[in-house]
């Protein structure tokens, strides 16, 4: 990736678990890209390098549920680092329903015996 340290990158602004992911990335790598374009969301990067105006990182999971342009080319790091860990979020200080609750639970059950069983 060195012959890429001149291109424009384009990530979410800091903060975000994505953006995180990156920087960590290259920091680990020892990379230092030259040109980084800080925006908002993930949508507005996707539409950008879709003009061509840079490169940008998409969640695996994201490619697979976003209607991507189709003159993008994507390609996967598969580096195990790149992953973080999966987050139920809602407002604080809201009604929680019962049904809410139980599909936390299920996804909390779910995902800890998954963790096991690739240990």
């Amino acid at each position: 990736m060195p012959h890429l340290e001149d291109e424009l990158f384009i990530i979410t602004k800091p903060g975000q678990n994505l953006t995180s992911a990156i920087l960590h990335h290259f920091s680990k790598r020892h990379l230092d890209p030259k040109n980084i374009l800080e925006i908002e969301n993930l949508t507005t990067a996707i539409n950008l390098v879709s003009a061509g105006m840079g490169f940008t990182f998409v969640p695996e999971g994201g490619v697979k549920e976003k209607q991507l342009p189709e003159n993008l080319a994507l390609f996967s790091l598969e580096d195990p680092n790149l992953i973080w860990p999966l987050a139920v979020v809602y407002k604080k200080h809201t009604y929680i329903t019962n049904h809410s609750n139980l599909f936390i639970g299920m996804l909390k059950d779910y995902y800890q015996k998954n963790k096991q069983n690739h240990l």
